[in-house]
């Protein structure tokens, strides 16, 4: 329609400065009023240590949940709540979990269930996406499987101490399961 504006790019968590040390919110600042004026909308999200305050913009708080995965199952369990526990139980019941899903059954699921059109191209960057990183060792993909067939998998990137959970996709066994 004419109307330009700024999205964040797929499989992209946060966007913004990236520094080793701190960035004052003067930078921020900067950095946003050099986005040219002709984009009329801007939804990205600025990464945890750019607070933007002082500006003439719409501001949504997003919440980045992380694990800590440094403790044993049991004690990670108990800081879930009842309803989570529960599903938990459900599904370890439901599935059969397994490491080192092919790119390919992920990318078949993908392709089954997706909730928007993905065309030919974005499979094949998703699919030389994944295998790069799996090949650097930097990633892995975890399945879900249901009465042997993959109902749910997920793509995580592995970089500096932390798990990314990057890439979900379920079927509606996996969804209920």
């Amino acid at each position: 329609y004419g109307i330009n504006y700024i999205i964040q790019p797929r499989y992209t968590q946060q966007l913004g400065i990236f520094t080793a040390g701190n960035c004052n919110n003067d930078e921020i600042k900067a950095f946003v009023k050099s986005i040219p004026l002709f984009y009329r909308f801007i939804d990205i999200n600025l990464n945890h240590s750019n607070k933007l305050t002082g500006l003439p913009y719409i501001v949504g708080i997003n919440r980045n949940y992380e694990l800590n995965l440094q403790h044993d199952k049991e004690v990670i369990v108990q800081e879930f709540s009842v309803n989570a526990q529960r599903n938990i139980q459900k599904g370890i019941s439901a599935v059969e979990v397994k490491e080192g899903i092919p790119v390919s059954e992920m990318i078949k699921l993908i392709r089954k269930n997706a909730v928007s059109y993905i065309d030919r191209e974005h499979y094949l960057w998703i699919n030389n996406f994944i295998e790069e990183i799996i090949q650097k060792q930097a990633g892995f993909i975890i399945g879900a499987y249901s009465e042997n067939e993959l109902c749910a998998s997920v793509f995580c990137l592995n970089y500096a101490g932390r798990i990314y959970y990057l890439i979900p996709v379920s079927n509606p066994t996996g969804r209920e399961v």
